[in-house]
């Protein structure tokens, strides 16, 4: 069990402020066999009232080398 500062969430105020767990699910990375210059993920979770989820995403580029992970949203 995690505990933390109401609003401490990446300084956003998704968090309020009790006890939490928490949890990750990585994919595996899948080659889009083209060129990409934008993705759009899209997610659909059942969550306890008060939880949010939060989906990010990196790519491979050219070369081989992983971008940073960008978060694509929080819900």
């Amino acid at each position: 069990m995690a505990t933390d500062t109401a609003g401490a969430y990446h300084g956003r105020n998704f968090y309020n402020g009790g006890p939490y767990l928490f949890g990750e699910a990585t994919s595996p990375l899948t080659p889009a066999g083209f060129g990409v210059t934008r993705a759009v993920p899209s997610w659909a979770a059942d969550t306890p009232p008060g939880s949010w989820i939060e989906v990010s995403l990196r790519a491979r580029l050219a070369g081989g080398r992983l971008t940073k992970w960008y978060s694509a949203g929080v819900w």
